[in-house]
């Protein structure tokens, strides 16, 4: 899975590591990607966080969208991303998308603490999750940074010009329990004479970081009274979370696979690269938004704006 130069570029974030380009508004003209052509627009804020509407936000409900470059719509427009279409649907909410390329479950449970601390409590999260695929890319292996992760994103050349002042969040378990943060330097050039084939991850080590994430979030929505939503974007066959969520917190996972390793460009944004287009953030969009509606509801019984009346699934708009 290659991240080909789709227009933006990361920048240094404190605690984050890196976002993309800040305060964007462009539309991308004729970018070849794996031979196929396309045009996009990209629009973010302050944070580098991809737009999720035109115009102000209303001030009502939240919903935090968590992920990687699957959620923040890697080189497809602003409007076809299942953030932007969730927000057209619940236009009394307030959709912000946190995802960033490269981005994994520690990195949306440092993104969610800090808004919790800043007293910006949402009503659901969204936490989309790739699992652990046969190369270092699924959220498991971003989880503990992953060597071989890391020097796989630190060629792209959207990394190239901050590099040294770029880290990496990495998630420990604690001895006795629990989960420790940490970050690791990307600029990683002791390792460029390293062949990859001697770097070794334990799996299950991978997996256990990740439960203990999913603990943390679980934990969050507990004592915050919001409802997480989680949806697998990828197969699962060799990972262990859906599994966890539904037996220790009886937490049913999403299935939101479609058929990204088959080539198939009627999902894809092109014939060699993985990265779901506007049709796949569609099926996206439909599979969330029940349980969104659901979620608002559980949360307050009434519309985001205030209205007396309770808020149903009726209540969703179909997105633009």
């Amino acid at each position: 899975m290659t991240l080909q130069n789709a227009g933006v570029a990361a920048y240094p974030h404190p605690t984050w590591g890196w976002t993309t380009s800040p305060d964007t508004d462009r539309v991308v003209h004729g970018v070849t990607i794996c031979g196929t052509a396309l045009d996009y627009r990209v629009t973010s804020d302050s944070q580098g966080l991809r737009a999720t509407r035109r115009g102000p936000a209303a001030d009502g409900s939240r919903i935090f969208v968590f992920g990687c470059s699957f959620s923040y719509g890697w080189m497809i427009s602003d409007e076809d991303t299942y953030a932007w279409r969730l927000q057209a649907a619940f236009p009394q909410t307030q959709v912000t998308n946190f995802a960033q390329p490269g981005f994994g479950t520690t990195h949306a449970v440092v993104q969610l603490m800090e808004q919790i601390e800043q007293g910006n409590i949402p009503d659901a999260c969204i936490f989309a999750y790739l699992p652990t695929m046969e190369q270092p890319f699924g959220h498991p292996d971003r989880n503990v940074a992953n060597p071989l992760n890391i020097m796989a994103i630190t060629t792209q050349v959207e990394f190239s010009e901050y590099l040294t002042r770029m880290s990496y969040p990495r998630a420990h378990l604690k001895v006795g329990g629990g989960i420790s943060l940490s970050y690791v330097p990307m600029d990683v050039r002791a390792l460029q004479g390293v062949n990859p084939a001697h770097i070794a991850v334990d799996t299950a080590y991978t997996h256990l970081v990740t439960r203990g994430l999913v603990d943390v979030i679980m934990e969050l929505a507990k004592t915050h009274g919001f409802t997480p939503i989680f949806i697998n974007l990828l197969p699962a066959d060799r990972d262990t979370l859906p599994s966890y969520l539904r037996d220790a917190h009886g937490v049913k996972m999403i299935n939101g696979v479609l058929p990204l390793q088959d080539a198939d460009p009627h999902y894809r944004v092109s014939r060699l690269d993985i990265h779901p287009n506007a049709v796949s953030h569609e099926i996206y969009f439909d599979r969330l938004r029940e349980p969104v509606a659901s979620a608002l509801t559980a949360r307050s019984g009434r519309v985001a704006t205030g209205s007396d009346r309770p808020f149903t699934a009726q209540d969703v708009t179909e997105a633009v």
